[in-house]
């Protein structure tokens, strides 16, 4: 059974003839959660050889484990230790045990000297990093997670407040870097843990889920509040958001080739392209000879230079005019503020 809320316990341990081999209960359910598990995995996890499972002991995580280890899916597991909570060690070992009981090697993360008052932020960062170095010295190509069709409503909630197309579109389905994949990001968090009740598999609620500081507590909250059907639709948005990114990224990209001249970028063409798109292509430029601009920061440069400014920095990088052209450059370290550079006109770097 799972545990009070709020409450953060260890997870008894689980046998080989446990429930999640033995238990009726919930068993259509079952059949629904491992046909769309399998599918996910197909799409997601081409790649021969062992995955990661990114298990905090969480009713996400673990229903992802018992999934992994239904489908015989190759895998070990893995839990951060972020040691930020008094119980967190003993709920780490209840998770290697619960993974030892299913037959998967597991590997407990510690966040060494974590700061005394870490956010989520930092906390994340933490965990991450542990598990990408996991991944790299175990050899595995991917590390699913168990984010849920809820996490996805949450976050275009939270990016309702502002954000754009980018903040809308929410989780993708694969990281960036391409390691961490999300099996389970169309499938509701409560058929989950329906499935986990019925099961008898236990899990613990992490007290942070709960914690008014944090914005997903208070999205979490109005999601609850709202009809049935809700996050799936939010999600819908997410997805057409992530939609209309790619088809703008794939057009500015294009028209970003169609731009280059003589070493620079021809003004007039990118200049006259509709804003989201010329918005994509000054970010990707900026990306190509440095690092990604932070959005509100590309649309800055933006005003700047169809008002005609002779120049700005960006992340490092000099914009500038020359006749027809614009020329982006690495900026020369010792060129102060003042003087005659009017690359000085920029904004923070």
């Amino acid at each position: 059974m799972h545990h009070a809320r709020g409450r953060a316990e260890p997870l008894p341990r689980l046998g080989r003839g446990g429930p999640i081999g033995g238990c009726r209960a919930g068993h259509g359910l079952l059949l629904n959660l491992r046909a769309l598990f399998r599918a996910e995995l197909r799409r997601l996890v081409p790649e021969d050889g062992p995955v990661g499972l990114a298990v905090s002991g969480g009713g996400d995580s673990v229903a992802l484990m018992h999934l992994a280890a239904l489908e015989g899916v190759p895998a070990r597991a893995a839990t951060v230790d972020h040691g930020l909570r008094r119980s967190s060690a003993a709920e780490a070992r209840a998770v290697g045990a619960a993974a030892a009981a299913l037959g998967l090697a597991h590997a407990t993360l510690r966040w060494a000297d974590p700061p005394r008052d870490a956010g989520q932020g930092p906390a994340r960062a933490a965990r991450l990093r542990l598990l990408r170095g996991w991944a790299r010295r175990e050899g595995l190509s991917a590390v699913l997670t168990g984010h849920t069709l809820d996490d996805q409503a949450e976050t275009v909630l939270m990016a309702l407040r502002g954000g754009g197309v980018d903040a809308l579109s929410a989780m993708p389905d694969t990281s960036p870097c391409g390691l961490f994949r999300r099996p389970l990001l169309g499938t509701p968090r409560e058929a989950l843990r329906s499935w986990l009740r019925a099961a008898g598999i236990p899990w613990v609620e992490d007290p942070a889920n709960d914690d008014p500081r944090h914005a997903r507590t208070h999205a979490r909250r109005a999601l609850a509040g709202m009809p049935l059907g809700t996050a799936a639709a939010l999600a819908r948005v997410a997805a057409l958001a992530a939609e209309r990114r790619s088809l703008e990224e794939a057009e500015a990209a294009r028209r970003l080739e169609g731009a280059g001249c003589d070493g620079g970028l021809a003004a007039a063409p990118l200049l006259g392209l509709p804003t989201p798109i010329r918005r994509r292509a000054w970010r990707l430029a900026l990306t190509r000879e440095g690092r990604a601009p932070r959005g509100r920061d590309v649309a800055a440069l933006d005003r700047a230079m169809l008002a005609g400014a002779a120049a700005r920095t960006l992340n490092g990088i000099v914009i500038r005019r020359r006749g027809p052209l614009l020329t982006l450059v690495p900026e020369v370290v010792g060129r102060g503020a003042g003087g005659d550079d009017p690359s000085s006109e920029g904004f923070a770097r």
